[in-house]
């Protein structure tokens, strides 16, 4: 697995990722993104100060993305990394989440000064994460919130996970 940071020639292959249905169902829409307005986000993200962007490809040069993730640097001290990330639904169960997230984990400490904290926030029914995060030592907080999903209008539990750099 190789992990890129994403850049304008990565669209294409991340807007197929973001086409596939696990994840359009865990990013609370209801159907695929519209391409023009996903390229317009996409473009504005890359390049934001607050927010680390990287791609998982099985190999760069022969395509095969498998995977997105986000590292936004924040909190009022900025030190703390709040982790979104999302695997190609072909691709659950063969440990490519867990190594997402220890490659954001690694990147944090041998890269970004004044982290003290990981977080992310993890749907209460996604086993799949859950089993990530806790594979990378990250434990579950108290800490919840409800957000309500586009496709069905239901609210989905969400839970806090967090590893201490």
């Amino acid at each position: 697995m190789e992990m890129v940071k994403a850049m304008q020639i990565h669209f294409d292959d991340y807007f197929l990722l973001r086409c596939d249905s696990n994840n359009v169902l865990w990013s609370g829409h209801k159907q695929e993104p519209d391409f023009d307005r996903l390229k317009d986000w996409y473009l504005k993200n890359i390049v934001r100060e607050d927010r680390l962007f990287f791609l998982a490809y099985q190999n760069i040069k022969e395509g095969g993305i498998l995977g997105y993730l986000y590292m936004d640097i924040i909190g009022i001290k900025k030190d703390v990394i709040d982790i979104g990330y999302g695997i190609h639904q072909s691709m659950n169960g063969k440990g490519y989440g867990t190594k997402v997230i220890n490659f954001a984990c690694n990147y944090t400490r041998n890269n970004i000064r004044n982290i003290k904290l990981i977080d992310a926030w993890v749907a209460e029914n996604n086993i799949g994460s859950k089993k990530v995060f806790a594979k990378n030592g990250f434990s579950k907080t108290n800490e919840t919130k409800l957000k309500i999903f586009e496709i069905n209008t239901q609210e989905v539990l969400f839970e806090k996970y967090i590893l201490k750099v």
